[in-house]
Parts: C-alpha cells; structure tokens; sequence
C-alpha cells in the first residue's frame, strides 16, 4: 500500500487567533534559533517547537552527509537509548535512497505517511527500526537552502494517520525558518573548519596547532615535534605540483596511521612541513619512539606518475620549559629539524647552542649591525712572508670586534651570528673596505714593496650577486688595482651551488683578484674543482702544519699538496706555522709563503705599521 497523500493547507486569514498563534510560534522560533551557535542546540529548539505545535511525542532531525547520501541522527525527543542503539546497528545513520526521506529530498517537499508500517515507499531497515518502537505516522520535512539539502526533520507518531488535519503550510514555513538558520551555521561551521584545517590533507593547520600547543602549556608540559619532507622541492618542481599535492597527501595519512593510539595532534603548518603536539608531559624516551614510529612511516616509497619515489625526513623536537609560549615553542622545534638538515641526520633535540636567535644572540646580533654601520670593527693584520728570501710579501686582513661590554671579540663568536642573520655581505663589504684602504695606504707609502693584502669569503659571499658586485666596484672606488688583493675561499664554499660559484669566481679573476683556496685538506676538494676553477694559490691548514714534526703522515700531506700545487701552477702558503723547525721544513719542502705566530701574530693596523717600519730599516 502506498500513501501519497498531502498535508491540508489552512487558511488562517478566516482564524486570526489562530493566525497570530502561528506567526509567533515562528517569530519564537526564528528568535531562538538564531541565538543559537551550534548545531545540536538548534535541532532541540526547532523539535521543541514542532512539538508545541502538532502535540507529538516523538521526532528526530537528521543532517545529510552529501557525498555519502546518508542521514546522520543529530537529535530526537521521544525516544529512550534503546533506539539509538538501532541506529547504532546501522553504523549511526540511515539511508536516503529508496526512504521516505530521500523522496521528500529529491522532491523538496514534505511527505506524509498515515502508516508506514504498510507504505512501500519507505526503506525495510527505517520500517523495521519504527516498527519496534510502535510507530505509524510519519511526516517527512525535507531541509535545503539555496539549491542545497541539508536534513530532514521527521515528526513520528503511534496513531495511524495521527497528522491528518496538521496544516502542511504552516510545518513548510517552519521547515523553511529552520534551513536558513541551520544553513547559516553550517556555513559558519565550514568557515570555522577552514580557518582551523588544512584544505589539502583535511588537518588541522598552523592556528588549530598553535591553540592545541596553547592548551597544552596551560596544564602541564607539552612536547613538539616539526617534521620537513627532504627533497620535496625537487619531487614538486620535476612532477609538477599535482603529485607534489599527491605526495603530502600520501604524507598525511601514513602520519595519521603511525600515530594512532598516541596522544597527540597532528596538523599541517604549511609547504611540506607537518607538526605533531605531544599533549602528556613527554619523556626524552618517549619522544625518540615516537620520532622512530615517524620515521617508520616513510620506510616506503610512494608511487607518483608510475615512478617509484623514496621519501625521507628531517625531524626537529623541543620541550616546553616555563614561561615559553607556543610560539618559542614551535620556534625551537623549527631550529631543530633545520639543525638535523644541516647535519644530514633523522632528527636533532633543540640545542640552544646551534640555535642563533636566542635572546642573547639577538642581542649580539644588534649590536653587530651597529657596529657594521657606525664603523667600529677593526681590523688585524697577519704578515705572509716569502720563505726563499724572508721578505713580507703580504698581509691577511682578520676582523676584530671590540664589543663595549664583551671586550675583544674574535670572528668564531659573531661570524655564525652574521650567516644566520644575514649580515654577512654588509659584514664583508666593511671590511673590504676597510683593507682596500689600509693596503692604499701601505703602498702610498711603500710604493716598491708591492704588498698583496688577503681578504676570506664565506660561503654566503661566494653565492650573493650583490656581494661579488661589490668586489668588482671596489678597485675602481679606491684606485687600488684589483690584483694587489688575494680572496680566500674555503673549498666548502664551492658545495652549495658549484655552478653558480665558479662564474662568480670567473668574473672575481677576470677582474683581476688573485683566488685562494683556505684551509685546503679540511674540506671536499675535488681534483676537477682545481683545474677547472681560476684558482691560484692553496693555503694548507694549520691542523697539518701544527704536528709537522711528531705525525709523519701530516708531512706527506704537506709535502704532496705543495707537490700537486705545482704540478697544477698554484702556489702555497702554509698557515698556522707556530715555530722556527716548521718554517726551515717548508722552505725544504718548498712551499712559497708562510704565516703564522713564529713569524708575527695577527696586530692592529698600526702595529703592523711599525712592523712594517721596521722591516724596512733592517732591509
């Protein structure tokens, strides 16, 4: 049997009584609802007042997931536990299609039923799930808003044909108050899941974490764990951004499942940055099994555009400590993982020793900048002397910081300081400057002396275009011939991007500087780095030179690096020569300058002034 049947429409114009009893039943209705902020508030008012108007005991309202097409229950009066543990059977939710439900949905209109016990409309498990509980009539009251089904409320009766005289206008201006409220918290509700979640991978993004490490903090100690997929850039830029979007899915749902059972949320900050907050007050253990079972997620490859990629990550960690917020927090956990980038490791604790933006270091770090720009560095000068004739052929040019309060600061304490906060180019600009002059001045003075004057670059110099423009403006600012001037690299400084320092350093020589490689045997040299690269003297470390006499194999060193240099055309200059033995052993061996305490130590400009004096009045 099949009732199709339509709910009376009343008109209440005839009624006024009636008439105002409606309309402030819906203004009650509109009102409450909209001092309503969450949805499960709502469907309890809105029963509420369904209940005052038809008398029934008994009702349910349902939102519609729309990509399953099911109806999930979100609250009901009239009805014990024992009911939900039905619904429970069912997977929490019931059906659309083929239900009584789903033709009131796909009609948007309501659909009545005077016994559903005998209506073929509506779906066997619903039929069977009201039959338990006595119930006959139904009336279904579809829910949408601009062109969209949001849910269905269902009035539910005992009585066969119980809303026979129940005016079908009246429940459809109620339904309709209802959808336009409810749509608008859903719509607030999607507005606050996307301000809160990643759009991409569905997790929670960096406000939701920054808040969850916030609450954290406020109860006891909370751990965090920054997690960077390595080479994603490459995987992005060679595949395209489709499977580097793929790949932070994959990414998302192996971290997912590897921390399942663990107390901890996990979102995305951003890129290819994931973050996981340790809620319990976590144990250095603890945390390196968890940071095992992460890494554990990325033990297989992900298959992207049919290729088969390895996928690793470097992982930062850090621990609250009091009166840190979620901010320092995620902070330290940054510096961290960066740390175990650079040390190509899994994952590194926060160290506050390789951290460069502690507040201390940012106050070092200000004041280096002042000091840059008020001009108050200073610079000392160790004498190169050639070992044939004893002459001092040269001076390397080393930075001094007289720091007010510090004292005389040496470059191993504030040069990381200037990498990291990108001083380091107006830092060396200064004291190229600074060494242009003095080295004018020398040979203002000492005009057939013919002093060369070396001067180091860092890696960050070696790859700034601005820096080596700089260079290049220098001889002709000062008058200084470019060739008087030595520019020490370290072979590391050639790794970061080979190809990009060799033309910096083509232009460098072509412009007439002589290039050296420093602390030569420490690094990565390369056989091919020296003869491709215009370079034109290796300076060998003082950690060969110190133990020239007590370890045979540093004198074979010593010795075949001078061999190889001039095989190759270079010339040598051994540094960090501390005795007299040393030097008769290097001019045997015949490398072509020296430095180092034995011969003088690294003095002020005035001092190497008089230095230079008196080598004068002896010659």
């Amino acid at each position: 049997m099949t009732s199709d049947r339509r709910l009376p429409v009343h008109d209440f114009s005839r009624d006024p009584r009636q008439q105002a009893r409606v309309l402030d039943l819906i203004n009650r209705l509109y009102v409450r609802l909209l001092d309503t902020d969450d949805t499960r508030s709502l469907a309890r008012h809105a029963l509420e007042i369904l209940h005052e108007f038809t008398g029934t005991p008994q009702a349910v309202f349902f939102l519609l997931d729309e990509s399953s097409r099911y109806l999930i229950p979100l609250h009901a009066i009239g009805f014990g536990e024992a009911y939900f543990r039905l619904y429970e059977t069912s997977g929490g939710r019931l059906p659309v299609t083929g239900s009584l439900n789903g033709i009131a949905l796909d009609r948007r209109r309501i659909v009545y039923s005077s016994d559903i016990q005998t209506d073929a409309r509506a779906h066997p498990m619903v039929r069977s799930l009201l039959e338990q509980e006595g119930i006959h009539s139904v009336v279904c009251i579809p829910l949408h808003h601009d062109d969209r089904c949001i849910g269905v409320l269902d009035l539910l009766n005992s009585e066969i044909d119980y809303f026979r005289d129940t005016p079908g206008n009246v429940l459809e201006a109620i339904g309709n108050v209802i959808s336009v409220t409810l749509s608008r918290q859903l719509h607030l509700r999607q507005i606050e899941y996307q301000a809160r979640h990643d759009m991409l991978t569905g997790l929670p993004n960096r406000r939701a974490i920054l808040e969850a490490i916030d609450q954290a903090l406020e109860s006891e100690q909370a751990g965090l764990v920054l997690l960077d997929i390595d080479r994603f850039k490459e995987i992005n830029d060679g595949l395209g951004h489709g499977a580097g979007d793929r790949l932070l899915g994959n990414v998302a749902q192996r971290l997912k499942q590897a921390l399942e059972g663990t107390d901890t949320l996990l979102g995305r900050l951003g890129g290819d940055e994931f973050a996981i907050v340790v809620r319990e007050a976590p144990e250095t253990t603890f945390l390196d099994s968890l940071v095992e079972r992460l890494q554990q997620a990325f033990s297989h490859p992900v298959r992207l555009d049919g290729l088969q990629i390895d996928i690793e990550a470097s992982l930062g960690i850090a621990v609250s400590e009091p009166g840190i917020d979620s901010n320092e927090l995620l902070r330290r956990a940054d510096v961290a993982m960066y740390t175990a980038k650079k040390e190509h490791v899994h994952h590194r604790h926060y160290d506050p020793a390789s951290d460069p933006h502690t507040p201390e270091r940012i106050m070092v770090l200000t004041d280096l900048g002042r000091a840059i720009h008020e001009g108050s560095l200073e610079l000392h000068f160790q004498p190169q002397i050639e070992l044939s004739s004893g002459r001092c052929v040269g001076m390397e040019a080393l930075v001094r910081w007289p720091h007010p309060e510090m004292g005389m600061m040496l470059p191993d304490r504030f040069m990381p300081l200037a990498e990291a906060g990108n001083l380091i180019c107006p830092l060396t600009a200064r004291v190229s400057e600074m060494a242009f002059e003095q080295l004018a001045r020398w040979r203002e003075h000492w005009p057939d002396r013919m002093l060369h004057i070396a001067i180091n670059l860092s890696t960050r110099n070696l790859m700034d275009s601005g820096c080596v423009r700089h260079l290049l403006a220098l001889p002709e600012r000062t008058g200084l011939d470019a060739c008087a001037v030595e520019l020490e690299i370290t072979e590391s400084a050639l790794l970061p991007d080979p190809a990009r320092a060799m033309k910096h350093l083509e232009m460098l020589s072509e412009a007439g500087y002589s290039i050296a490689i420093d602390d030569f045997g420490t690094g990565y040299s390369s056989l091919a780095y020296l003869k491709q690269l215009p370079i034109d003297r290796l300076k060998i470390d003082r950690t060969f030179i110190r133990d020239l006499f007590r370890d045979e194999q540093d004198a074979i060193i010593v010795r075949s690096t001078i061999g190889l240099a001039r095989n190759l055309g270079l010339h040598v200059t051994a540094e960090g020569v501390e005795d007299r033995h040393a030097l008769d052993a290097l001019r045997v061996m015949g490398c072509d300058l020296a430095q180092g305490n034995a011969i003088a130590p690294p003095m002020p400009a005035d001092e190497a002034t008089r230095y230079l004096s008196r080598l004068s009045e002896d010659q």
